[in-house]
């Protein structure tokens, strides 16, 4: 008995399956059917033979009919009735009796006068008898497991092709699948089976090599084994012609799921073809375009292509679904167990979808079409705080692009014209105060309240919206440039340092010399102030500020001659000064600076400056 599972709602059913017999023994010239009574229930049962000489027919729900043929060997033979509900079943095991021998006639020359007791004419004892009778069992075995699994696959082959030529329900697939299972063995019972003939063979042949059995024994156990062997090819091909109808019950299973797969996307495509609809949403854009909309008539217009619009990932999702139903016929065209006739309508079908896939690609470039034309009729005149917020920025900006392109004059040519021109003009760019920046950036915001109050509004002119916008986003790019100024400068000057200008580097070495002694060591004049001035201008025209003279610079001067160190500040300054240079004593600007008197004034607003410029003692510079 098996539980059928119901519905969630319903109790499961029970199912049933008893009869009358389970053996039947009869003649070998039996004819006459045997009818045998069956109780069921659950659902109906269904009835199969195993041998061909075995006929079992369902007569009513309650009554099983074996037939048989009449048996002309002498051997006897068995088969087996299946009846089964599902995965319950009952068998009946036949038992036919072999036809009776034919009687040899006596042989009158033989008596047994001379028998007096002596065993010297005996015939021998048969060495090879236990062997041959052990074979001969091993075969009738082997007979026995193999006619179990010979059974016609016709009933089956009638399901499966029932599947094929109409609609079949899920509970058709279905029976068909358990008419299979009824009939499917597992390999390994096969390969056991194999294996049987496999040591019968090889015992035969041991036999015959041997050379003792007595004649015309050998021949017989080879035809019972060749018989075997023909049985075995009838379950190994009756497995394989199964497996087949398996492949042809998938091949019908994957076309409906197919066919569903297609009806669910043709679903989900038909509300987004709707022809009348988007010329009614068209017609609403035009009546904007011609007359002087209200902002009803442009919220409207805008309602009636929102109704038809639908997320890109949505047209994504049915496209994938396409691109899959495509790759499934595909792949059941290549497999080749579909019912035949049925893989060009799911060709046509995915075609029909395909052709609507394109319809709602186009519509939707058609909406976004419109959506498009009414922010063109939403839009403004350009206001007028854009030009006066322009005019207020880009003084500003001019200033900037000035030096950067005296900064590109003097790369293309250095001299100390350019070079000073190019530092002027980054000297006259003005940093803006925060209270400045804050106060363009809140002309920027009341500007761009103004632009979306009107585009909500919806009844700007057309064409006047989006030139609002790229000029507000103009003004943005501006005010981020604004904003960066000092920035900018500090950037300005860097690179602008970075150059010099060869003569008046040569000046600023020519002077070191002047105030250093020849050989470096010896004695120094102190620099002057004029000179110290020289230096800067120098500097300021061109030259390198770590230019050497005689192994120093002139900051290691002025810090070794002990000037006033708001001289020296001045030099640290100037951008791309190296505080790390050491002089002809190996000594750093910050060796330098640590030996001034710690009360002179200014001292520790020098040290400051160099430890913010990466100044390092000599000491410090070697550990490194």
């Amino acid at each position: 008995m098996l539980p059928a599972c119901g519905d969630d709602d319903e109790p499961p059913v029970e199912i049933t399956l008893s009869l009358a017999e389970t053996a039947l023994t009869i003649s070998a010239d039996k004819l006459e059917p045997t009818d045998i009574a069956v109780t069921a229930s659950g659902g109906e049962w269904a009835v199969a033979s195993n041998v061909e000489w075995l006929r079992a027919e369902k007569v009513d729900n309650e009554t099983l009919r074996v037939s048989y043929d009449e048996n002309t060997s002498t051997e006897s033979r068995e088969g087996i009735v299946t009846a089964s509900i599902g995965e319950v079943s009952g068998t009946i095991t036949v038992m036919q009796s072999g036809a009776p021998a034919e009687t040899e006639p006596e042989d009158p020359d033989t008596t047994d006068e001379d028998d007096d007791g002596d065993d010297t004419d005996q015939e021998p004892a048969d060495p090879t008898a236990e062997t041959r009778k052990e074979i001969e069992d091993a075969i009738e075995t082997l007979k026995s497991s193999q006619d179990t699994h010979i059974q016609p696959t016709t009933a089956v082959e009638e399901k499966v092709n029932a599947l094929k030529s109409g609609t079949p329900t899920p509970e058709d697939i279905q029976g068909a699948k358990d008419a299979i299972t009824l009939l499917k063995m597992p390999q390994e019972t096969i390969t056991t089976l194999q294996a049987q003939i496999d040591e019968i063979s090889a015992k035969i042949t041991a036999l015959e090599n041997a050379g003792n059995a007595p004649a015309g024994t050998i021949q017989p156990l080879k035809e019972g084994l060749e018989a075997r062997k023909r049985t075995q090819t009838q379950i190994t091909t009756m497995q394989e012609k199964l497996t087949a109808l398996e492949s042809e019950i998938a091949g019908v299973e994957e076309k409906i799921a197919i066919e569903d797969l297609m009806a669910a996307l043709k679903t989900k495509q038909d509300p987004h073809i709707q022809t009348q609809a988007f010329d009614e949403a068209e017609a609403k854009v035009n009546a904007l375009k011609s007359g002087t909309p209200t902002p009803e008539d442009i919220q409207g217009a805008k309602d009636a292509i929102t109704l038809l619009k639908m997320p890109q990932e949505t047209i994504t999702t049915l496209q994938a679904q396409i691109d899959e139903i495509s790759a499934k016929i595909t792949a059941l065209e290549a497999a080749g167990n579909a019912p035949a006739g049925t893989i060009q309508p799911l060709k046509d079908g995915l075609e029909a979808r395909k052709r609507a896939q394109t319809q709602i690609t186009t519509m939707q470039g058609k909406l976004t079409a419109l959506e498009s034309e009414i922010a063109d009729v939403e839009e403004k005149i350009v206001i007028e705080d854009l030009s006066t917020l322009a005019g207020k920025q880009d003084s500003q900006l001019q200033t900037i692009a000035n030096a950067r392109m005296k900064l590109a004059t003097l790369k293309a040519m250095i001299n100390s014209a350019n070079f000073v021109a190019a530092r002027q003009a980054i000297e006259a760019i003005t940093v803006p105060s925060d209270a400045t920046v804050m106060a363009l950036q809140g002309e920027i915001d009341a500007i761009s309240a103004k632009i979306t109050a009107l585009k909500n509004a919806g009844n700007a002119p057309s064409g006047t919206i989006q030139p609002l916008k790229d000029g507000l986003a103009a003004r943005e790019t501006a005010q981020m440039t604004i904003a960066g100024t000092a920035a900018a400068v500090s950037n300005l000057q860097t690179e602008l340092y970075k150059i010099t200008v060869p003569a008046k580097t040569t000046e600023v070495q020519n002077l070191l010399k002047s105030i250093v002694a020849s050989n470096g060591i010896g004695w120094s004049r102190i620099i002057t102030e004029q000179e110290i001035e020289k230096v800067k201008s120098l500097i300021e025209e061109g030259a390198d500020v770590n230019a050497q003279g005689y192994g120093t610079t002139i900051l290691l001067l002025l810090l070794k001659q002990n000037r006033p160190p708001r001289s020296a500040q001045t030099f640290l300054a100037f951008p791309g000064i190296n505080v790390n240079i050491k002089d002809n004593e190996g000594k750093t600007a910050l060796d330098w600076a640590n030996a001034i008197n710690r009360f002179t004034n200014g001292r520790q607003s020098l040290l400051n400056a160099l430890e913010k410029a990466g100044a390092k003692t000599a000491a410090q510079l070697d550990a490194e």
